[in-house]
């Protein structure tokens, strides 16, 4: 049989255990949150500022390869404009304008001078497009596609609005206005801060289609249902 002292030994390291285990617990779950507020806080964001069905033209420039420009026209239906003249591939515009306008996994804020590091110093694709939020607004920005992240699966992107601006009624208003946005897109620049977004990989697979895969067949189709006997 145990005896008194014993007895109070084992009830006082059962009590301490049990504290531990309890303050364990307890640090284990505020731990737990703080890492979840922070990664709420590191979560991305819309790259753009409007919906996909905004968009109106973009040109898509890639190292070594020829740019590709494309207009929507008043139907809605997405025609390239260059290399050549004829109808896009709808499936391959769809999904180029779901990455470009879908929110990022997550925003980086680094300094402007470490480019280099995220691939952006001599990006592998520029895209610059045309928007119209409303009726009276209008956004020109571009999208520089960098590196793959450490993992290889994402890719650093960053965005720079090249203008946006209201319609004006007079020549002088529209002056005006592009001095100023050159302005803004110059102190910009010169911010010592930039933010870049860290992007699913499939922006990549959309961007690196051959030029055949952004054209529509269905031109080629009309011609041989006319040609056939």
């Amino acid at each position: 049989m145990l005896n008194r002292g014993t007895l109070l030994l084992l009830l006082i390291a059962i009590t301490l255990g049990g504290g531990v285990l309890l303050f364990e617990n307890s640090d284990s779950a505020e731990r737990a949150r703080n890492a979840d507020e922070t990664v709420g806080e590191a979560q991305g964001k819309p790259l753009l500022p409007f919906e996909e069905s905004a968009i109106t033209r973009f040109t898509l420039s890639r190292s070594n390869q020829s740019d590709l420009a494309f207009v929507k026209d008043e139907s809605g239906v997405w025609q390239m404009s260059a290399p050549e003249e004829t109808i896009a591939e709808g499936g391959a515009i769809a999904f180029l304008l779901s990455q470009i306008t879908r929110p990022s996994n997550r925003v980086i804020t680094a300094e402007s001078n470490n480019l280099v590091d995220f691939g952006l110093e001599d990006p592998e694709a520029t895209i610059t497009l045309e928007a119209t939020a409303s009726e009276a607004e209008k956004h020109t920005y571009q999208l520089l596609l960098g590196g793959a992240d450490f993992g290889g699966d994402q890719r650093y992107v960053q965005v720079i609005e090249l203008m946006g601006q209201a319609d004006a009624t007079s020549s002088d208003e529209n002056s005006s206005n592009e001095e100023v946005d050159s302005a803004n897109l110059v102190e910009a620049e010169e911010s010592s801060e930039m933010e870049i977004h860290l992007v699913s990989g499939g922006i990549a697979n959309a961007i690196e289609r051959p030029v055949p895969d952004w054209i529509s067949n269905e031109e080629g189709e009309a011609t041989d249902s006319t040609t056939q006997p």
